[in-house]
């Protein structure tokens, strides 16, 4: 038998050979329009147009921790 833990830290057993699979993934429409709203509100708090970013606020916004793990919740 294998125990797994869900997100939410509750384990359930599972019978051998069952396929691991995770809780929740979310998919590369999901990723991109949590970093576009990411990248509009990081723009915005910095007072920048986000229509018309430089190469260096582009670059800034795309060091982000934020925008490398969109949707990762953090405690």
């Amino acid at each position: 038998m294998l125990v797994t833990n869900n997100q939410n830290g509750m384990g359930k057993i599972l019978a051998p050979g069952t396929p691991m699979v995770k809780d929740s993934v979310l998919t590369e429409s999901e990723l991109s329009d949590l970093r576009e709203k990411f990248k509009i509100s990081y723009a915005r708090a910095k007072g920048w147009d986000p229509n018309n970013l430089s190469s260096d606020q582009l670059n800034e916004i795309l060091s982000d921790k934020r925008w490398q793990a969109p949707g990762l919740l953090l405690s």
